[in-house]
């Protein structure tokens, strides 16, 4: 018994240290964002290339954001398929709404 309470109390401490870690990790990444964007709009440019730099960025926030939540979605990589499987309708519809959204 005292084995079982003493790995539970460890496991809750892993998990809650690797949450603080993922929670720090993703807040500076966000304060360097709006670093970055607020120099953009401060930077005394003509308005097209300041429109095309925050195109550039807002591709970049956007692929950094999709590399966070790629991993749970199965892949539907014609590569990666078993030979004469069909995807399932809710496979489909997940890749096209994926798809959507990575683009600009």
């Amino acid at each position: 018994m005292w084995w079982e309470s003493f790995v539970k109390l460890i496991l809750r401490q892993t998990f809650t240290w690797e949450g603080t870690t993922r929670r720090r990790d993703r807040q500076t990444m966000e304060n360097f964002c709006y670093e970055v964007l607020n120099n953009l709009l401060r930077a005394p440019t003509d308005h097209l290339t300041k429109a095309t730099k925050l195109k550039h960025m807002k591709a970049k926030f956007t692929r950094l954001h999709h590399e966070e939540y790629k991993l749970p979605f199965l892949n539907n990589a014609e590569r990666d398929s078993i030979r004469y499987e069909n995807p399932s309708l809710y496979h489909l519809i997940r890749a096209r709404k994926r798809q959507e959204t990575r683009m600009l």
